[in-house]
């Protein structure tokens, strides 16, 4: 008897797929070949502009790689990059090992992020498994509608750190958020912007089970009197770690960032380049396709996520605001706000929002309940 391929396996080998296609297109979109004062040389070096110079994780990755693996790893990933679609890149180029390991490593950032995003629509909704593989490849395959300009070396991470910690978020695990946080604090700074959501989350678990313990405590019964107010001492409890914890965490981002950001203190630029004046204000007439194409996505996820906004999963609702307003208000003063890969650290929520919408229009489901806990 003859069985069929496994689904998961099948499902792996299209992720893999789709994050190679990915590559490719980052490749086609990347800021490494565009400018020299942020290609991949100058980032490696220490030379590239600020603020990009202190986007540091991947050049580190990559220097280290490049310093623990010998002759023969090189000649192999050589020989690999010239034979595996980006034979055309590296002659236009020129080959690196450096470039070869950055590929390497934005398809591994690429097929994370698809797999953190199938986690991350299990624990959030009840759906099946099918549905939650193709979830996690369509939340892959829509990042190329987010390449307004150039892609730069730390956005892959960018994504999939932003999955994990929301992932970490969902689970309430304290050590994978630290782990994650502070690495994903050298890739980019905005990391920072995700110490709310872990307090968010711990204040409306917390505010779950105290609810819960009064709903049983209307019962005429003193030792459900007794635990509903236990409930709610215990959610001050957890709040009040959290914000101890939040507060631990945000220390180490700022020595992080303060140490980087020392590193490159006489490289070009600043630490903040304000754009508000020169670029956002006159966005239309600056750069009117970029606009256009950016408000016309920017509405139709907009469409997706308000459509039965108040029975979404509340915590996502949350986090979407604790950090998409200080996203947006940085980019219009110190970004390009029509650039949506800077955008990345909300493309989680904004997908998990979406889904329910974009389900119920195409008649899959009529609703999406979640899958732990009352969405109020």
């Amino acid at each position: 008897m003859t069985t069929g391929p496994n689904p998961r396996s099948v499902w792996l080998l299209a992720y893999a797929w789709a994050a190679y296609l990915l590559t490719r297109m980052f490749a086609d979109f990347s800021s490494w070949t565009a400018y020299p004062t942020m290609s991949l040389q100058a980032m490696l070096n220490g030379t590239a502009v600020r603020p990009f110079v202190s986007r540091a994780l991947v050049p580190i990755l990559i220097r280290w790689l490049d310093a623990h693996t010998g002759d023969f790893f090189h000649y192999q990933v050589w020989l690999a990059a010239l034979s595996k679609g980006f034979a055309t890149e590296f002659y236009v180029h020129g080959y690196t090992f450096e470039k070869a390991m950055l590929l390497v490593l934005t398809w591994g950032f690429y097929l994370g992020f698809a797999l953190l995003m199938r986690r991350l629509v299990l624990r959030v909704y009840q759906v099946s498994e099918t549905a939650a593989w193709a979830a996690g490849a369509a939340a892959l395959m829509m990042v190329p509608a987010l390449f307004t300009y150039y892609s730069h070396i730390y956005d892959p991470p960018t994504l999939f750190f932003s999955a994990a910690l929301l992932l970490a978020c969902e689970a309430e695990n304290a050590w994978a958020f630290a782990v994650v946080f502070l690495l994903a604090s050298v890739n980019r700074e905005t990391a920072v912007l995700y110490l709310p959501v872990w307090v968010g989350y711990r204040w409306l678990r917390g505010e779950t089970h105290a609810q819960t313990n009064a709903e049983e405590g209307q019962v005429n019964n003193p030792t459900l009197r007794q635990k509903m107010a236990e409930g709610w001492g215990t959610r001050f409890t957890r709040v009040a770690w959290a914000i101890g914890y939040a507060a631990l965490l945000g220390v180490a981002w700022v020595g992080i960032r303060y140490a980087i950001n020392l590193r490159y203190q006489h490289n070009r630029g600043g630490v903040l380049d304000f754009h508000l004046l020169d670029q956002n204000v006159r966005l239309f007439s600056v750069a009117p396709l970029a606009a256009a194409w950016s408000l016309f996505i920017a509405l139709v996820v907009a469409v997706f996520c308000a459509q039965g906004w108040s029975s979404k999963p509340r915590q996502l609702r949350w986090s979407l605001a604790l950090v998409g307003v200080p996203l947006l208000v940085g980019s219009l003063l110190y970004g390009y706000v029509e650039e949506l890969r800077v955008y990345f650290e909300i493309y989680p929520l904004l997908f998990l929002l979406a889904m329910p919408s974009v389900r119920e229009g195409l008649g899959i489901a009529e609703q999406l309940p979640h899958a732990s806990q009352p969405r109020t």
